[in-house]
């Protein structure tokens, strides 16, 4: 909240500082103690991280988890505690037997042998879930820090396979999947809109907007029938109000469209050349096309 208050009085953080923020004031508070604790996935702590990013982009709280992390291109902090946790596995295997935590490891594995369930027994299954029962049945690691390295990076390779998962499969991202592919940090943040505009375009590519093909959707209207109410009174048309049609096609932006679009992106009945479109922008003309987000 300090943060938040900070930016109303002084104005807002770019990218960069404001996660740096984060990971140095906020994820160490939420990690804290993550070696006894850190073995499960906590949707608590998750969503501490999403609801920063949804506040950084400027997006309602109902939009989809996965397109909030997907633009700022933040992993979840799974990443930190599993890591936290087996770390403190690591240093007590390799504890020499006279310390007294190495003797209460022992006895804690003594009593998963015999079927108790405790902490010994959730780090087991963690090193399971992530391929890596064969050091378990060994108790050995090797190398520490390489072995700590490799056993993040398979979290994170699980990471981007979920929200790879969660992306394809949600209806809400239905236009967003069409170009976002990879788990990254998208250009338009890192370079520095006024926040203004960063809102805008992240709430047009999140489908937090107020088209029909959005708010028909939490209306409980079938897609084929959120049409364009302004097509429908001017021109009599019944036209799905849908990205393409207000980005292409809607009258009621056509003074705008014609100030901010290129000249080389011309309306087609095809979904592909806007996909293009979005492309272009997001990697090559951030900075000169961001007000015709904001016309919804």
């Amino acid at each position: 909240m300090s943060i938040h208050r900070y930016q109303r009085n002084f104005g807002y953080f770019d990218y960069q500082d404001i996660f740096k923020l984060f990971d140095t004031m906020v994820t160490p508070v939420l990690c804290y103690g993550a070696e006894i604790w850190g073995y499960e996935f906590s949707e608590q702590i998750e969503s501490v991280q999403t609801s920063f990013c949804k506040s950084f982009l400027g997006l309602f709280r109902t939009v989809n988890d996965s397109m909030a992390l997907g633009d700022c291109g933040r992993y979840p902090l799974c990443t930190t505690y599993f890591s936290k946790c087996i770390s403190y596995w690591c240093r007590l295997i390799q504890m020499p037997n006279h310390r007294y935590p190495r003797n209460c490891y022992l006895m804690l594995k003594a009593h998963d042998d015999m079927g108790r369930v405790n902490w010994a027994s959730n780090v087991r299954n963690l090193l399971y879930k992530y391929g890596f029962g064969f050091v378990w049945i060994s108790q050995d690691v090797g190398d520490i820090t390489m072995f700590l390295y490799q056993f993040k990076q398979r979290i994170i390779d699980c990471c981007k396979q979920t929200w790879h998962s969660d992306v394809d499969t949600s209806a809400k991202c239905i236009h967003y999947k069409q170009f976002k592919t990879i788990l990254n940090v998208e250009r338009y943040i890192t370079c520095s809109l006024p926040f203004h505009m960063r809102k805008a375009m992240a709430k047009f590519r999140c489908s937090n907007h107020k088209l029909s093909i959005e708010v028909g959707r939490h209306d409980g209207i079938q897609r084929a029938l959120r049409i364009c109410p302004y097509c429908l009174i001017r021109t009599n048309q019944e036209v799905l109000e849908d990205e393409y049609h207000a980005f292409f096609h809607c009258k009621l932006y056509d003074d705008i469209r014609l100030i901010y679009l290129p000249l080389i992106c011309v309306p087609t009945s095809l979904w592909t050349p806007f996909i293009e479109l979005w492309v272009q922008i997001i990697t090559k003309r951030s900075t000169q096309f961001p007000y015709i987000f904001t016309i919804c």
